[in-house]
Protein backbone atom coordinates (compact mmCIF):
# COMPACT_ATOMS: atom_id res chain seq x y z
CA UNK A 1 0.00 0.00 0.00
CA UNK A 2 1.39 3.37 -1.01
CA UNK A 3 1.02 6.34 1.34
CA UNK A 4 -0.49 9.40 -0.25
CA UNK A 5 1.03 12.69 0.82
CA UNK A 6 -1.26 15.67 0.45
CA UNK A 7 0.06 19.02 -0.68
CA UNK A 8 0.60 21.55 2.07
CA UNK A 9 -1.25 24.85 1.86
CA UNK A 10 0.65 28.09 2.30
CA UNK A 11 -0.74 31.59 2.80
CA UNK A 12 1.85 34.02 1.43
CA UNK A 13 1.91 37.65 2.44
CA UNK A 14 4.50 39.85 0.77
CA UNK A 15 5.71 43.11 2.16
CA UNK A 16 5.32 46.35 0.25
CA UNK A 17 8.44 47.34 -1.57
CA UNK A 18 9.77 49.44 -4.38
CA UNK A 19 9.18 48.58 -8.05
CA UNK A 20 12.64 46.97 -8.31
CA UNK A 21 11.66 44.15 -5.94
CA UNK A 22 10.79 40.77 -7.41
CA UNK A 23 7.06 40.47 -8.06
CA UNK A 24 5.01 38.29 -5.75
CA UNK A 25 4.40 35.98 -8.70
CA UNK A 26 8.06 34.92 -8.44
CA UNK A 27 7.56 33.80 -4.81
CA UNK A 28 4.31 32.03 -5.68
CA UNK A 29 5.78 30.20 -8.68
CA UNK A 30 8.82 29.04 -6.69
CA UNK A 31 6.60 27.57 -3.96
CA UNK A 32 4.23 25.95 -6.44
CA UNK A 33 7.18 24.42 -8.31
CA UNK A 34 8.17 22.47 -5.19
CA UNK A 35 4.64 21.21 -4.61
CA UNK A 36 2.80 23.68 -2.37
CA UNK A 37 -0.72 25.05 -2.84
CA UNK A 38 -0.28 28.81 -2.52
CA UNK A 39 -2.78 31.57 -1.75
CA UNK A 40 -2.05 35.03 -0.47
CA UNK A 41 -2.24 38.78 -0.60
CA UNK A 42 0.07 41.75 -0.16
CA UNK A 43 0.60 43.00 3.38
CA UNK A 44 -1.67 45.91 4.26
CA UNK A 45 0.31 48.13 6.61
CA UNK A 46 -2.57 50.17 7.98
CA UNK A 47 -2.25 50.12 11.77
CA UNK A 48 -5.01 52.67 12.35
CA UNK A 49 -7.58 50.31 10.83
CA UNK A 50 -5.87 47.15 12.16
CA UNK A 51 -5.82 45.87 8.58
CA UNK A 52 -3.89 42.74 9.59
CA UNK A 53 -6.98 41.56 11.51
CA UNK A 54 -8.60 40.69 8.16
CA UNK A 55 -6.25 37.71 8.05
CA UNK A 56 -7.71 36.17 11.22
CA UNK A 57 -10.52 34.37 9.38
CA UNK A 58 -8.12 33.13 6.72
CA UNK A 59 -5.47 31.89 9.15
CA UNK A 60 -7.79 30.40 11.76
CA UNK A 61 -10.80 29.38 9.67
CA UNK A 62 -11.98 25.93 8.67
CA UNK A 63 -9.64 25.86 5.65
CA UNK A 64 -6.68 27.45 7.43
CA UNK A 65 -3.30 27.09 5.72
CA UNK A 66 -0.60 24.81 7.09
CA UNK A 67 1.91 27.67 6.98
CA UNK A 68 1.72 31.47 7.05
CA UNK A 69 4.73 32.89 5.21
CA UNK A 70 5.75 36.54 5.14
CA UNK A 71 8.05 37.31 2.21
CA UNK A 72 10.21 40.31 1.49
CA UNK A 73 13.74 41.54 1.13
CA UNK A 74 15.98 42.55 4.03
CA UNK A 75 15.16 46.23 3.55
CA UNK A 76 11.42 45.44 3.52
CA UNK A 77 11.72 44.12 7.08
CA UNK A 78 13.64 47.18 8.34
CA UNK A 79 12.00 49.18 11.11
CA UNK A 80 11.13 52.74 10.09
CA UNK A 81 10.39 55.35 12.71
CA UNK A 82 7.52 57.69 11.99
Amino acid sequence: MEAKISKKNIWLTWLPSDPQAPPASAYIAALQNVGFNVSGAPWDDNLEQAAWMRLVDVLLGENAPDLFLVAGRTQDFAFHRI
